[in-house]
């Protein structure tokens, strides 16, 4: 029997709003937290009875109330097994499967705080990972919804949902987001919220256009995210975008083309007849990132033509990028650098024969 393969899609804001609401979490049973009294008085009341039968009827009792903890222990321990691999699942960057695997574990874990609000995060990682920022924000709403303003998991998911916010274009509102949460984390310069803090910043400077403010902080730019991890990978990238975006517009070369011909950054525009068309493979890009490299190139794309020279800095900032992401990982969460990694793909292949172009390419 042929196996049917079935297409993911991830969900909407209101399927999550509905889900969470269904499986919200839950107080636990009055009745588990009472039994271990009910038992214990049941057992010393069938002893009290002074014969055979009472003192077989307690040992009994208090077997079946053993027994009972037992069971519920073994439960939830392999619920906290199966939730740790969610976030396993997640760190892998297995992002489908860890979403479909928390969707149906979320009933399963709403008497338990502690896991659920685990699994929620995860979800809300996964959902921005996917490019669902919408669905990401309605999770990080209700996990926000539980936690003082100020604690340190409330600003961690503060500065995840500024990032959702930015990605929307609900840039007043991340605007204000950040100037709140600045008085906190200005504290804590070196530690993991600051890093957030600052890839928040540089990704605002690139979607408002401040390009000159966005390259003014390369100097520490490394230093402020390397709590990140592999994570400063992202910022890495959209250091270079603003190094390739500034250069461009002092180059009076303009990236992406207007009227008729303009299309989304993120993607390359489709091959045209006549046109003449390149192929190539970005620089620090694997076989894992075959989905962009394979596909055409079109001049046209540029419509002054390809800049004849890299704007100073983005070929360093995106080599130290696919260090630590790969390329499709980067156009993937930002779109924007769908335009870096296509002009970066250009320089790499220009002029095989050309030295110079080829240096700036295995940067």
């Amino acid at each position: 029997m042929a196996s049917v393969e079935v297409e993911f899609h991830p969900p909407t804001a209101a399927q999550v709003g509905r889900h969470l609401r269904r499986y919200g979490l839950q107080a636990p049973s009055r009745f588990a937290l009472w039994l271990p009294l009910l038992a214990m008085g049941g057992a010393i009341g069938l002893i009290w009875t002074d014969s055979a039968e009472g003192a077989f009827g307690a040992w009994v009792l208090l077997g079946a109330w053993m027994g009972y903890h037992f069971w519920r222990a073994r439960r939830q321990r392999e619920l906290e097994r199966l939730v740790s691999g969610v976030q396993e699942l997640s760190m892998l960057r297995r992002d489908e499967q860890a979403l479909r695997q928390a969707w149906l574990l979320v009933p399963k874990v709403r008497r338990r705080m502690d896991l659920h609000a685990r699994l929620l995060t995860v979800m809300g990682h996964v959902l921005e990972e996917l490019s669902c920022y919408e669905p990401a924000m309605v999770v990080y709403d209700a996990l926000l919804a539980r936690l003082p303003r100020e604690h340190p998991a409330s600003v961690h998911l503060g500065l995840a949902r500024i990032m959702a916010l930015l990605a929307t274009d609900r840039l007043s509102d991340a605007d204000e987001a950040l100037r709140r949460f600045r008085g906190v984390v200005e504290s804590g310069q070196g530690n993991l919220l600051g890093a957030l803090y600052r890839l928040a910043e540089l990704y605002q400077m690139v979607r408002t256009n401040h390009f000159a403010d966005a390259v003014g902080r390369a100097a520490v730019l490394v230093e402020d995210l390397r709590p990140l991890g592999l994570e400063a990978g992202y910022g890495y990238a959209l250091m270079a975008l603003a190094y390739y975006r500034q250069g461009v517009r002092v180059g009076g070369v303009e990236a992406t083309p207007g009227g008729e011909e303009s299309h989304t950054p993120s993607q390359p525009p489709p091959p045209r007849g006549g046109g003449e068309e390149e192929t190539g493979t970005l620089p620090g890009v694997g076989e894992q990132d075959s989905a962009i490299c394979d596909r055409p190139l079109n001049k046209r794309t540029y419509p002054g033509g390809i800049p004849g020279e890299l704007p100073g800095g983005a070929g360093e900032w995106w080599g130290r990028a696919t260090l630590l992401v790969g390329a499709e990982q980067l156009v993937g969460r930002f779109g924007e650098l769908g335009e870096l990694a296509w002009a970066m793909r250009a320089f790499a292949r220009r002029a095989p024969g050309d030295d110079k172009q080829r240096e700036l390419g295995a940067a």
